[in-house]
């Protein structure tokens, strides 16, 4: 039912239109002519795909290291290496889509339009002016979480926090005296499943919102700077 439902949104939001030059063409004839461009492809997906993941994590994980603290960080924490896998796959899925796209056009003699039309017309819509509209959603929403995780850090220095939260423009500063609890969430099975940082004037500082996780080490470090002990608390 779903299904049949997303299908009827598509035909209605992406029309299928024949070009003149189309008209009249034997589609069912055309599958033995694209059926191996169609594997190949397919194939090709699954190959560029990963490398292009693993490429742009490894290239935000880096941009990451190159965060330069202030001169009185005692240190300095960003979003952990395996968050970058999110916009890594959102961006690499599209970028590879765009590589295969242009290698049709370059390969084929009518830049593909034939083989677009024959792929378009097997669903019933244009499915290729869907899959673009989708492309540049994902991309954007890849690049919207790759640049607010790259700007977001979680400093400690001598006399307080210095921080950034994911999806904010503003850097924050306080002082350990503005703290009035630190707490951390155990659930069912013993795990910490959030670690959180309250202050007396402002939004707490949570793992839960964050990609950043304070080690043992950072949190005895607030414990000392602040004289508060973490609270345990049930999930």
């Amino acid at each position: 039912m779903t299904d049949h439902l997303i299908i009827r949104l598509a035909v209605k939001a992406f029309p299928l239109r024949t070009p003149r030059d189309f008209e009249g063409v034997d589609l069912a004839g055309l599958k033995p002519k694209y059926r191996k461009r169609e594997v190949a492809n397919i194939l090709a997906f699954f190959i560029i795909a990963p490398i292009l993941v693993h490429a742009l994590q490894a290239r935000f994980v880096a941009h990451c290291e190159r965060f330069t603290p202030p001169p009185e960080a005692i240190c300095a924490l960003t979003p952990y290496p395996g968050f970058w896998y999110v916009p890594a796959t959102f961006l690499g899925i599209v970028l590879a889509c765009a590589l295969i796209h242009f290698g049709n056009r370059w390969s084929l003699p009518d830049g593909g339009r034939e083989y677009r039309y024959w792929s378009d017309a097997k669903t019933g819509f244009a499915a290729s002016k869907l899959f673009l509209t989708m492309g540049a959603l994902v991309a954007a929403g890849g690049i919207a979480i790759a640049y607010y995780a790259a700007e977001s850090h979680l400093v400690f220095t001598q006399t307080g926090l210095t921080f950034q939260r994911m999806w904010s423009t503003q850097e924050e500063q306080h002082p350990y005296s503005d703290i009035r609890a630190l707490k951390q969430v155990i659930d069912s099975d013993g795990q910490t499943s959030e670690f959180r940082i309250e202050f007396n004037d402002a939004e707490p500082w949570s793992t839960a919102q964050e990609e950043i996780f304070p080690e043992p080490e950072h949190k005895a470090l607030l414990e000392r700077a602040t004289g508060i002990k973490i609270e345990d608390i049930s999930k």
